[in-house]
């Protein structure tokens, strides 16, 4: 039954990715010069969104709208491991990024050491192969520990 609904899910998203189009909603592109002694509050951005990612960390709300995508068409391998973002991490150093909380070549994204985002990429990707291993067996799941 997940198998179909993740199915119809990304026929869905397919089908609504060929066809969306701009609405024309957000209005004239604005601009906005950051003056010395602005804070986030101050430039915050004005126009309304369909959905919003609050994620300290950008990486960290881009990794959880991967793993959500993964478990939604139940395919863990859709969904990068811990390893792989260390990798992805060092190899974004060596072509030159810079982590903009200590300004130097360093493996951290936005102040927060690799180890630490390999961690929460690993955690998110054992909730999706959670989600697939109990989704499979869900009908005897919930009766299964009243078992003497």
């Amino acid at each position: 039954m997940f198998g179909r609904v993740a199915i119809v899910v990304l026929v869905a998203v397919l089908v609504w990715a060929v066809l969306a189009r701009d609405s024309g909603a957000s209005g004239k592109p604005r601009h906005h010069t950051v003056e010395a002694g602005e804070t986030l509050w101050t430039i915050a951005a004005a126009q309304a969104a369909d959905v919003a990612v609050i994620a300290n960390i950008s990486n960290w709300g881009a990794y959880g709208i991967a793993a959500c995508l993964a478990a939604m068409i139940g395919n863990e391998a859709a969904f990068h491991d811990g390893a792989e973002e260390v990798r992805l991490i060092e190899a974004c150093v060596r072509a030159g990024a810079i982590d903009p909380v200590g300004g130097q070549l360093r493996l951290y994204v936005d102040g927060t050491d690799a180890r630490t985002n390999a961690a929460m990429v690993d955690l998110l990707r054992s909730l999706v192969v959670l989600g697939q291993r109990e989704g499979s067996n869900i009908s005897g799941y919930q009766t299964s520990w009243k078992k003497a």
